[in-house]
């Protein structure tokens, strides 16, 4: 009997760190909606706040891109950008939730001048304690923009 218990009681202290380990391991999932939003600039880095809307997916929540503005090359249509900082405010019930990366991408301006698709690259760079695991993580996002309200939508995903 003694011997079953203790089985029994390494089986489950073996199971409770996987489960916490699976569900930290998972990759996050968004859409995201934006508008245009130039006006606020970052008293720590200098960077402008640029585009700030919703995400929806894996959890709901707020976020914000970062840049230095005007800034980027520009190619012709396209423009290259790097170190923009992108900011997701978790809807959790914690005021100081957020998650915080890097990203390095391009805007492509289509012809006809009413819409631009972007891509993006990065890495998850800090947050708080709650999302602490995601640190290091890459992180890809992209959408489409249309120039005619300066608003869009979007995918980021938070890999694994």
């Amino acid at each position: 009997m003694r011997k079953r218990l203790f089985i029994a009681l390494i089986i489950l202290l073996m199971l409770v760190p996987l489960s916490v380990a699976s569900a930290k391991g998972k990759s996050l999932r968004f859409e995201t909606t934006y508008s245009f939003a130039l006006g606020s600039k970052d008293p720590e880095d200098g960077r402008d706040l640029i585009w700030a809307g919703t995400v929806s997916g894996t959890f709901e929540g707020d976020m914000e891109w970062w840049m230095y503005f005007p800034g980027g090359v520009d190619t012709g249509k396209v423009n290259h950008w790097e170190d923009a900082k992108w900011i997701i405010y978790p809807d959790d019930g914690d005021e100081e939730s957020f998650i915080m990366g890097l990203e390095w991408g391009s805007t492509t301006w289509i012809p006809g001048g009413e819409r631009a698709n972007w891509r993006a690259n990065g890495r998850v760079t800090d947050a708080s304690e709650g999302y602490a695991y995601l640190i290091g993580r890459p992180m890809h996002d992209g959408g489409v923009v249309d120039l005619t309200t300066w608003s869009g939508v979007g995918k980021i995903h938070i890999n694994k």
